[in-house]
């Protein structure tokens, strides 16, 4: 299929992030058309197959450079790395100036779904070796052909990690409608404003989403009240290359905006230094599913198979097994003690295992409920500071909360049904907070993440 997208476009070369409008483009050949302005094409980037990037078409091929190392990087801070075959056999080092949406605008038929709105725009960012400063930069380049000037505002970036919601009250309640917060239109798609059964799901500061878009191989990420995503991992469709990802199920996101990425179909966990377009593999892991992180940045994952869950502390460069629960373990959460929260399907429980402990014990069981129509069918849990249990159940459309020691949950969210409307779910696969109390819930078979609004006003 071929995607031309308004996008944000990362180039790392140092330490100073640098906005420049343009856009990418996907499943297009090289030099096909992608802007309104026809001496634009597109240009394969390098980093990512089938992901390049729109630009001006007609530069003077002596006046590109080719990309160095091993890792086709670029010695001047202003370019990307593309291939451009009419000049050169190997990549060459192009401009961002010539690929600047005052360069090459957008074309009247970027495909965003009609459903949804483009209201946003997007920016690629350059990386400049100029010092980590709040500035206005002009930046001057010539060219035989064309002279440009183009004036940037740089602004710093907030920590993308998020502690739980640690003010949640035994009366609080969840609205019953969910709020569309990424993708959504009743349907699925390849656009950055749609999902394609999307999985795991983790909330950044300032209520940013990141998800596991399953079926697109990708993790987008949108910015609260956005309609439109932007690509952080996964380039260029399914494959095994360090710039793809094959049916990812979770991710998360450190304070440094680093992604880390359940590859399931890969068999391993990728880890996306921000701005990156390839990835490194931290660990070989067959069926990898859930990953979480704590406070203090160590990270865990679990496997749907073999019932084991991994840790890495932060600065190690060994992985340890922290516990065998002998059973299917899915999504994995971490509360505010360091505690890890799991669910067994085979046995229909939610699981604790405390930090500095080996095993793990049950904190929210069905077998109360084992003859009820619809039963305890939990496949995702998380829980607050005051160790209420929230369940969420994937068959059941639902979500139970459990107070400490019960021996049943109360429905606060769904139950009525699979469907799309905006108090129904179907088949939901992750459930986590914002630092509000807030609910985010990954609404797989409805390709889109909802969120539920905490109302505190019974809290003193």
């Amino acid at each position: 299929m071929v995607m031309i997208s308004v996008s944000f476009l990362f180039v790392v070369f140092n330490a100073l992030i640098v906005p420049v409008y343009s856009q990418t483009c996907q499943g297009t050949a090289v030099y096909a058309p992608c802007s309104s302005n026809s001496a634009c094409g597109c240009f394969p980037m390098v980093t990512a197959d089938n992901f390049g990037v729109c630009g001006f078409l007609w530069l003077t091929c002596a006046r590109l450079t080719p990309c160095q190392g091993t890792n086709d990087y670029c010695e001047q801070p202003d370019h990307v790395c593309v291939r451009h075959p009419r000049c050169q056999n190997q990549p060459v080092c192009y401009p961002l100036q010539m690929i600047d949406q005052r360069v090459c605008p957008p074309p009247t038929n970027i495909p965003v779904d009609t459903t949804t709105p483009l209201t946003t725009t997007p920016e690629i960012t350059m990386t400049t070796t100029a010092p980590f400063t709040e500035t206005t930069m002009t930046t001057t380049v010539s060219f035989t052909e064309t002279t440009m000037t183009t004036t940037i505002q740089t602004t710093t970036t907030p920590s993308a990690s998020v502690k739980p919601a640690d003010n949640i009250c035994a009366t609080a309640t969840w609205s019953k409608q969910g709020i569309t917060v990424a993708g959504g239109g009743g349907t699925y798609g390849s656009a950055y404003n749609r999902l394609n059964y999307p999985d795991g799901i983790f909330i950044g500061k300032n209520q940013t989403v990141y998800v596991a878009d399953t079926d697109n191989n990708r993790v987008m990420k949108w910015v609260k009240n956005a309609t439109v995503g932007v690509l952080v991992a996964g380039y260029g469709g399914s494959g095994t290359n360090s710039s793809q990802l094959r049916r990812p199920k979770d991710v998360v996101v450190d304070g440094d905006e680093t992604v880390y990425v359940t590859d399931h179909n890969n068999n391993r966990v990728q880890k996306w230094l921000r701005n990156s377009f390839r990835a490194m593999t931290i660990l070989n892991l067959a069926n990898s599913y859930g990953i979480a992180l704590d406070d203090e940045e160590t990270l865990y994952v679990s496997a749907s198979s073999g019932g084991y869950i991994y840790q890495q502390r932060k600065g190690a460069s060994k992985w340890e097994s922290i516990g065998n629960n002998g059973t299917q373990v899915q999504h994995i959460t971490i509360d505010k003690n360091g505690a890890v929260i799991g669910v067994t399907t085979q046995f229909k429980q939610v699981l604790i295992k405390h930090k500095n402990q080996t095993k793990f014990y049950y904190i929210a069981d069905g077998s109360e409920e084992y003859f009820l129509n619809p039963s305890f069918d939990p496949y995702s849990a998380i829980v607050d500071q005051s160790g209420y249990v929230y369940a969420l159940e994937r068959s059941n459309n639902r979500v139970t909360r459990w107070s400490p020691g019960a021996k049943t949950g109360t429905v606060i969210i769904g139950g009525r049904g699979a469907g799309s409307a905006a108090e129904q779910l179907n088949s939901p696969t992750d459930i986590t907070f914002d630092d509000e109390g807030n609910i985010y819930i990954a609404d797989t078979y409805n390709h889109r993440v909802q969120k539920f609004l905490i109302n505190k006003s019974s809290c003193n």
